[in-house]
């Protein structure tokens, strides 16, 4: 049928997208690129208008998702977007798991469909139109959960401080960021190498404040001193958790612990009152309570633990 042959063409075309972005080492890399080149400005956008005009068909339809066809259509459609936004538009061919936070290189060609309000709309609306099964929808799968994280590394890659306090919805956004940072600190347990890119952002934020010309408010005085409360607090929360469920001691890792108290560094000094207040009165509280510990004598050897 007509679903049938449709989901054939989408996966050829996804092939041919994803062949065409390969680097064979059997043929000089200039001719790779120039295919690869022409191929991006032949055919690659074409492609990708005829991929969202089929999602934008499938949502303007009710959803039947029971309905195996229509169920690998919709993945293979996105398998298609997912393969042309990966291609290498400029030969760089960067590393998406390495940390160096790469831009993905739009053609100017593309600029109107990004800058139309319809496009994002499709994804958001897709997104929340699937079923978990398809979607995985919220951040509870650690592969979405990282991702996010990545991202909202790359706003302050991408944008200067003072670009980001001029939009209009800047405060509730950092607001919901800093909360999203807060809840990520405190769930230490959940995807640990993610707090990487979330306190990423959080130094390049506070680092820029010093540059920031513009007159609007960049909240960084109210959320720093939150974010550095929610890891220190974390931290010392999950020294009991720890010892009581004989878990592997995170704080062992001392090559992830130092890179993020060198993050860490940097945004507790927004603020720094706050934060030396904040050490005193944890160091007074934990060494009260150790000395209570130390002349009791019932002698619990788990709490004991967990103050040293």
């Amino acid at each position: 049928g007509a679903m049938e042959h449709c989901i054939i063409g989408v996966i050829i075309l996804s092939e041919l997208t994803q062949e065409m972005n390969l680097v064979d080492y059997s043929r000089p890399s200039a001719k790779h690129r120039k295919i690869a080149t022409s191929f991006r400005d032949t055919s690659l956008k074409d492609i990708l208008v005829l991929a969202c005009s089929l999602l934008k068909e499938i949502l303007g339809k009710p959803l039947n998702l029971q309905d195996q066809d229509q169920q690998n259509l919709v993945m293979q459609v996105l398998k298609l977007v997912l393969n042309c936004l990966n291609f290498d538009f400029i030969g760089s061919s960067a590393d998406e798991s390495a940390d160096d936070l790469c831009t993905v290189q739009i053609p100017t060609t593309w600029r109107t469909i990004f800058l139309e309000p319809e496009t994002l709309d499709l994804f958001f609306n897709l997104y929340h139109s699937l079923p978990p099964l398809l979607s995985q929808l919220g951040l509870s799968d650690p592969g979405n959960y990282h991702e996010f994280c990545r991202f909202l590394a790359r706003l302050k890659t991408n944008y200067q401080l003072g670009e980001l306090v001029m939009v209009k919805e800047y405060p509730e956004v950092i607001r919901l960021i800093a909360n999203f940072t807060i809840t990520s600190l405190q769930h230490w347990e959940f995807a640990p190498n993610s707090v990487h890119y979330l306190l990423t952002l959080w130094q390049r934020m506070v680092a820029s404040v010093p540059f920031v010309k513009s007159t609007e408010p960049h909240l960084l005085d109210t959320y720093a001193p939150e974010i550095t409360k929610a890891f220190i607090t974390s931290r010392l929360e999950s020294v009991a958790v720890v010892v009581r469920d004989n878990l592997d001691d995170p704080l062992d890792d001392t090559t992830t612990v130092f890179q993020q108290l060198e993050q860490l560094c940097t945004v507790s000094r927004c603020e720094y009152e706050k934060t030396c207040t904040l050490l005193v009165q944890l160091f007074d509280q934990n060494a009260q309570n150790y000395q209570k510990l130390l002349h009791s004598t019932s002698g619990i050897t788990v709490d004991m633990a967990v103050q040293e």
